[in-house]
């Protein structure tokens, strides 16, 4: 069985990494939830997105989930 785990913060990132560096789990993707943060100006910052990206260097699938705004597009 496939099971995704959503995550919302780099915190639970790590905290997953570490929960499958101890324990044998069927984890096979990590969903980022909300990690890119659209600004003011129309940009979006995907700091912490490509930071739990790295953090989980290829050891899982991930999956980007993020609230599309109409206010993004002029």
């Amino acid at each position: 069985m496939e099971v995704e785990v959503d995550t919302r913060t780099l915190e639970e990132v790590d905290e997953v990494l570490r929960y499958t560096s101890q324990t044998k789990s069927s984890f096979t993707r990590v969903l980022l939830d909300k990690m890119a943060v659209p600004l003011p100006n129309g940009d979006v910052d995907v700091s912490m997105l490509k930071d739990a990206v790295e953090m989980i260097n290829g050891r899982f699938e991930t999956e980007v989930a993020l609230t599309i705004s109409y206010a993004l597009f002029p």
